[in-house]
């Protein structure tokens, strides 16, 4: 029996990047930290901001990306979401990652039309039966689900990812 591979495909915006009041939901991750970010939108335009996210969520989320085979970034920011990635300290290792929207720009297609896109070039990856794919994106249904043999994790916007749905992406992919 070969190994079975591990794929996360990932949207950013609301599963790790996040609104910067402390959630209260329960499993959630309650620090916050910022960085200025600057990226070009789909207008042409640059526009900057801070970028919110939990410094524990992220090593938490690094153990997981530094277990799987690959990484598909999912997110209509296109090559804009891999600055904020870095931003916030993901370590996505290049050999693995795929960025599957490198040429768009924030703003230049709407959330349903990614998700239609994304879906399709995700389902690439699912080549057989040992072939685990787990997608995270806040525009799922809130919990957990699968499409056509994908594993989906629909995140709150506020506290984004949690404690439990790390674990369950890890139970996914791993077990």
């Amino acid at each position: 029996m070969a190994a079975r591979t591990a794929i996360l495909a990932l949207d950013f915006d609301e599963v790790f990047i996040l609104d910067p009041d402390a959630p209260t939901a329960e499993g959630a991750y309650r620090d916050r930290a910022h960085m200025f970010v600057t990226v070009k939108t789909s207008s042409g335009l640059t526009s900057s901001g801070n970028v919110w996210y939990s410094p524990t969520m992220i090593e938490d989320l690094n153990v997981i990306v530094g277990d799987a085979d690959k990484i598909l970034l999912a997110s209509s920011w296109g090559k804009a979401s891999m600055k904020a990635v870095k931003a916030v300290g993901l370590r996505l290792p290049r050999r693995k990652t795929v960025n599957l929207f490198p040429y768009l720009t924030p703003g230049a297609i709407g959330q349903q039309h990614k998700l239609q896109r994304a879906h399709d070039l995700i389902l690439d990856y699912l080549t057989d039966d040992d072939t685990r794919i787990v997608w995270v994106d806040d525009q799922h249904p809130r919990g957990y689900g699968q499409v056509d043999g994908i594993h989906t994790v629909g995140t709150d916007p506020v506290p984004g990812l949690t404690r439990v749905d790390l674990a369950h992406i890890r139970d996914m992919l791993f077990y």
